[in-house]
């Protein structure tokens, strides 16, 4: 869960213990006398794992709804990069060439991420604001992809420089420009080969299970 701070009240005192996605929010519910753990989100790899197909290859792919600024997709395209788009609600603001479905079927979506040479990311700035990484990061590095992601501290500790990140225009232009050249190709799949790993050792639905699991008999 995600409450607003005006929520932090006696309603999350009913509860034992609450899960929470971000390590500082976690926190930052204890400190206000609720009892929180952090679980972080994760990835099945029984369905998020390297699947690539010829008809799904692109050299950036985005995937997502036009619900909020989405700085990955709005700094590339303003960039003049040719990006595969596919969610929601986009049919007027990229270009009919870029704009592909409103949706893939999440039977079908590692088919895609592992076809890509570049997929893009960004968060909801209520969730990056509270430290929440989004199930996309977890997703993509699974399939062995490369994800360029918006700048989070929390990627940062969890991957390393295994995910590049990008805080500006600028940066996310750099970033795309060298993972896409084509002598840096094998830098590109040696770091997506590391975040695959570590997600695949510390962001799974088995090892959340296995938390929470642990918790329920602590209590």
């Amino acid at each position: 869960p995600m409450p607003q701070d005006s929520n932090l009240d006696d309603d999350f005192n009913n509860y034992d213990i609450i899960a929470v996605a971000s390590s500082s929010y976690a926190k930052k519910l204890n400190d206000n006398g609720i009892k929180a753990i952090y679980i972080p989100q994760y990835t099945n790899p029984k369905k998020f794992y390297p699947n690539p197909k010829d008809e799904f290859k692109h050299d950036i792919l985005f995937v997502g709804s036009n619900w909020h600024d989405r700085t990955s997709l709005r700094y590339a395209i303003e960039s003049g990069f040719d990006v595969a788009v596919y969610g929601y609600n986009w049919q007027d603001y990229v270009p009919d060439e870029m704009y592909k479905a409103p949706y893939i079927a999440n039977t079908e979506l590692n088919q895609y991420y592992s076809s890509a040479k570049i997929v893009l990311n960004d968060h909801r700035p209520d969730m990056k604001e509270k430290g929440f990484i989004n199930n996309r990061i977890y997703d993509v590095t699974a399939t062995g992809t490369m994800v360029i992601s918006d700048y989070m501290p929390e990627i940062e500790e969890a991957y390393g420089d295994s995910i590049p990140m990008y805080k500006n225009k600028e940066e996310l232009i750099s970033l795309v420009k060298y993972y896409l050249d084509d002598k840096n190709q094998e830098e590109r799949k040696d770091k997506a080969r590391r975040a695959r790993e570590i997600t695949l050792k510390n962001f799974t639905s088995d090892k959340a299970a296995t938390t929470i699991h642990e918790i329920i008999k602590s209590l």
